[in-house]
């Protein structure tokens, strides 16, 4: 009897524990050096990393009123995610007084709602499989860059890229870093270029939006995956300037009333496929228009 006592006590604090509210915090929270975070928090006005943090369950992360005036500030140092992490809408992501760093690790951020990148920061730096799975929401580059150094991979997926320029994402400087992109909607405000030596792999559908910029490859390789596609939307234009285009058998290159130019270089597609609709400029060699 006693001993049944004891059992039915401990499932009752175990369930307890399980579904009782998280903490929540109302203002902003700096994680202590080397702070790992295993409790299951609510930060309504967000967190300030100190030197380095470790994100070992998933842990929503948000701001009331979404007006993106708080989120993730790295505050120029090192967090590691060992599991998910949730940004509520209007989140930013800072970071801080120098350049941020990101070890996902293979694990994600996963948006509630539309998130930014922090206005007049430094460049965050993502490194080590980091996932960025916008759930059909948007990410605001707002003038500011992710960095994919070598031996890294940063994978966007289901989300939108705003105000999206050539500086939005660097893509490292040899063939050891990755972008991986994954039913992503490019709104171009500026031109994009890859001219390092690092990797676009192109997944799902991707749309390249953008009327009257160009989206370059000048050096490293744009790759398609298995039945993949590359849209260029009214108004872009698809350059080739250098590097290794490498579309997959089943592949499709999709143009709707934009340009193609490979003036400079050829554009070759192998076995995949290229579909053309409505008035599709093709730039070449000696060509003109």
């Amino acid at each position: 009897m006693v001993k049944k006592l004891y059992i039915y006590i401990a499932l009752i604090i175990f369930f307890n524990n399980l579904f009782s509210a998280p903490t929540i915090y109302d203002t902003t929270q700096t994680l202590g050096v080397a702070a790992t975070i295993k409790d299951f928090y609510w930060y309504r006005d967000g967190f300030q990393v100190s030197t380095m943090a470790t994100i070992a369950i998933p842990e929503p992360v948000g701001c009331i009123g979404g007006d993106f005036s708080a989120g993730v500030d790295l505050n120029a140092g090192v967090l590691n995610l060992s599991s998910d992490l949730y940004l509520g809408a209007g989140t930013f992501i800072k970071a801080g007084s120098g350049n941020g760093l990101i070890f996902g690790e293979g694990n994600s951020f996963i948006f509630g709602g539309d998130v930014q990148l922090a206005d007049s920061s430094p460049n965050v730096i993502v490194t080590y499989n980091l996932v960025i799975n916008g759930g059909g929401y948007s990410l605001d580059f707002n003038g500011q860059s992710l960095v994919v150094y070598p031996d890294g991979l940063l994978s966007l997926k289901n989300t939108t890229l705003k105000n999206f320029t050539t500086d939005s994402i660097i893509v490292g400087e040899d063939a050891t870093s990755f972008l991986y992109l994954d039913n992503v909607t490019i709104e171009l405000t500026g031109d994009f270029d890859l001219s390092t030596g690092g990797e676009i792999n192109i997944t799902g559908v991707v749309c390249v939006k953008g009327n009257g910029h160009t989206f370059s490859l000048t050096a490293g390789t744009i790759s398609m995956a298995e039945n993949s596609v590359l849209y260029f939307d009214n108004g872009t234009t698809f350059k080739i300037n250098g590097g290794t285009f490498t579309p997959d058998a089943s592949s499709t290159l999709f143009f709707d009333s934009c340009t193609v130019d490979v003036s400079v270089a050829d554009l070759t597609v192998g076995s995949g496929s290229v579909l053309f609709e409505n008035k599709v400029a093709v730039k070449g060699s000696g060509t003109s228009g």
